[in-house]
């Protein structure tokens, strides 16, 4: 039971998913305190999916490196993949300032279609690490890139 496989990447996923839970609760509390302008905020449910999908990949991150079984390790790797391409679609969002629910419900679509499709061939057709790798990989660097252009650009 208290047994870890790899005790500091479970560390870090724990810390991770403990620091993840402190920002969502500021969060909510500033929410709480001003309501209205709450409840105008554009990017509060892309923030909210965002929380949730994390939450869940930091949590499955840890079971994977406390105990690797079947379930685990697929389960890491489909929330580890789900982070990236939410937070791909989260700061497209951001970045580009997209206020429409609509086009935002647009680009999660998309954003899900592109994972949907991951996880269909990775069950179906054949599971593979360094494909998980490679998607997960391929897509972090736009994210980077955007945010480091949004940070230069006034």
């Amino acid at each position: 039971m208290f047994v870890f496989e790899e005790p500091a990447s479970c560390l870090f996923s724990l810390l991770a998913f403990i620091s993840l839970c402190y920002g969502v609760g500021s969060w909510l509390r500033q929410g709480k305190s001003n309501p209205k302008a709450w409840s105008r905020y554009p990017y509060r449910l892309v923030f909210a999916i965002s929380a949730v999908i994390s939450a869940g990949s930091f949590l499955s991150s840890f079971f994977f490196h406390k105990h690797e079984t079947w379930y685990n390790e697929r389960s890491d790797y489909f929330f580890a993949n789900a982070f990236v391409v939410f937070h791909l679609v989260a700061t497209i969002v951001r970045v580009f300032s997209i206020h429409s629910k609509w086009l935002q419900g647009l680009i999660l679509a998309s954003g899900t279609g592109v994972w949907v499709r991951f996880m269909w061939w990775m069950l179906n057709v054949r599971f593979s690490y360094s494909w998980a790798v490679k998607l997960a990989g391929s897509l972090a660097v736009p994210v980077v890139l955007l945010w480091i252009i949004w940070g230069i650009l006034p």
